[in-house]
């Protein structure tokens, strides 16, 4: 739900002549230095599956640019290569967005910045009750963290999630094992991949509280509470 640094890609990406896709599926209505993230690289895809902050009721998602040319080449492959009924420019495949979920979709989206407020006030008061017992989200000046998830670092992980079972609190992990580690990257330079230090270490700490819209302080303040006296 954090933008990254997006001067530093966008600068990496102009000296070397690099198209950046941001990966916005759990950031609607993010934003980095007052821009909504998806408007600062060339193109933004998001994500409506029904978990993130903005869902449909099933799969769907959408990808945003300001670049004619690109909006027309992405319009073509999503409908089987086609701009007109059954003449296909290019292989493309069928990812179009059905009307029921547009439809869905359309009238969440009246709800949206709601819901992002009320996720960012569970968030602060997260950080008011857990910062200095646990190691929070840090949040740079200028962005704007939208808290698909709110997530901390902690030692003895496992048996903190089962304490917290126990007294009725669900977590998760996002995600237990790093990218690094999959072997969909096992044909990658291992040396680049062996030096993800930082992401390994994370892997085995961090953890997801809940947070929805919908959550209550009180059920804050005991998730809060459980986890001190642990």
């Amino acid at each position: 739900g954090m933008p990254v640094d997006m001067d530093s890609v966008m600068t990496l990406a102009s000296k070397y002549n690099l198209k950046v896709i941001e990966d916005c599926a759990q950031s609607h209505l993010a934003k980095y230095k007052g821009r909504y993230t998806g408007t600062i690289g060339h193109a933004g895809s998001f994500s409506f599956y029904p978990t993130k902050n903005l869902g449909a009721y099933g799969d769907a998602g959408a990808i945003v640019t300001n670049d004619d040319e690109l909006a027309l080449l992405c319009r073509q492959l999503a409908n089987h290569g086609q701009l007109k009924r059954d003449i296909h420019l290019r292989p493309g495949r069928n990812s179009r967005l059905d009307t029921m979920q547009a439809a869905i979709l359309s009238v969440k989206l009246n709800y949206l910045q709601h819901w992002t407020d009320q996720r960012i006030l569970h968030a602060k008061l997260y950080r008011k009750l857990l910062e200095g017992r646990f190691q929070c989200p840090v949040i740079p000046n200028d962005y704007v963290h939208v808290y698909h998830l709110f997530i901390i670092q902690v030692e003895r992980r496992e048996k903190l999630r089962a304490h917290l079972k126990a007294q009725g609190i669900d977590t998760g992990l996002h995600y237990p094992l790093p990218v690094s580690s999959t072997d969909a990257f096992r044909n990658f330079n291992r040396l680049l991949l062996d030096s993800c230090i930082v992401n390994e270490s994370y892997s085995g700490r961090i953890l997801s509280l809940p947070i929805f819209p919908e959550l209550t302080e009180e059920k804050i303040r005991y998730v809060c509470e459980v986890l001190t006296k642990f």
